[in-house]
C-alpha cells in the first residue's frame, strides 16, 4: 500500500474560502505548465494536516528547479489515435516505467490520454511509440484520478488495469486500486505567495 499526497491549488479565490475545483482548471490541451519542485524544510509536519480551514506552512521551501508539462488537443493527435481514443480530451508524454530487463524493440517515447468524466478526471490510455510502428493501448478498466467536482469531503473508489501485448516479443499488465478522497481545505503558505487549496490523499495498490 503506497500513500501520496497532493495539495490541488485554486487560483483566483478569496483566502480562507473553501474551493472547488472544476474541469476548467485542470489541465487544458494545447497548454504548458509549469512545476516547481521544492525541498521542505526539516521536521516540516504541516503536510499531515487535515479538516477545513487549514493552513500549511512551508514559506521556508527551498527551490530544486522546475519542469515544463505540455498537454496537446486530441486534434494534434492522428486520425488513428483519435479514432481509438474517441473520448480522450488531451494528451500528453510520459515516462514507462523500468520494466526490469531489454526491451526487443526499442521505444522512443510514450503518450497518455485523458478524459474529463462525468464524474471523474481519468486516464482511458496509453500510447506507446516505436522505431517501427505506434501502438494504442485503451485501459481495461479507466483509471480515475481525481473527483469531480473536487471538493472538500469527496471521495473516490477508484481501479485501473492495462496490458501491453507484443506477441512473441514483450508483455507487461497492470491492475491497481485506489482510494481517494479530499480530506483538507486551506492555505498554503509558499516563498511567492498564499493560496488556497485542497489537499487530496490517494491510497493505492498496485500489481504489475
Amino acid at each position: 500500500m503506497r500513500i501520496s499526497l497532493v495539495l490541488a491549488l485554486a487560483m483566483g479565490l478569496s483566502l480562507s474560502a473553501q474551493p472547488t475545483i472544476n474541469v476548467s482548471d485542470l489541465p487544458q490541451g494545447g497548454t504548458a505548465y509549469l512545476r516547481a519542485n521544492g525541498l521542505p524544510p526539516l521536521n516540516a509536519d504541516d503536510i499531515n494536516l487535515d479538516g477545513s480551514d487549514v493552513t500549511w506552512n512551508f514559506s521556508d521551501i527551498l527551490f530544486q528547479g522546475d519542469a515544463q508539462t505540455e498537454y496537446f488537443p486530441m486534434s494534434s493527435a492522428s486520425l488513428t489515435t483519435q479514432f481509438v481514443f474517441s473520448s480522450a480530451d488531451h494528451f500528453t508524454a510520459f515516462e514507462l516505467p523500468d520494466f526490469g530487463a531489454d526491451l526487443p524493440i526499442p521505444i522512443s517515447g510514450a503518450t497518455v490520454y485523458r478524459e474529463y468524466g462525468t464524474n471523474a478526471y481519468k486516464t482511458i490510455g496509453v500510447g506507446i511509440t516505436t522505431d517501427l510502428f505506434d501502438l494504442p493501448v485503451n485501459f481495461t478498466d479507466e483509471e480515475e484520478l481525481l473527483p469531480l467536482p473536487l471538493t472538500y469531503g469527496a471521495t473516490l473508489d477508484a481501479s485501473s488495469a492495462f496490458a501491453l501485448d507484443l506477441e512473441g516479443l514483450f508483455y507487461y499488465a497492470t491492475d491497481q486500486v485506489m482510494d481517494i478522497e479530499v480530506d483538507a481545505w486551506g492555505t498554503l503558505l509558499l516563498p511567492g505567495g498564499e493560496y488556497n487549496c485542497l489537499r487530496v490523499k490517494r491510497e493505492f495498490s498496485a500489481l504489475d
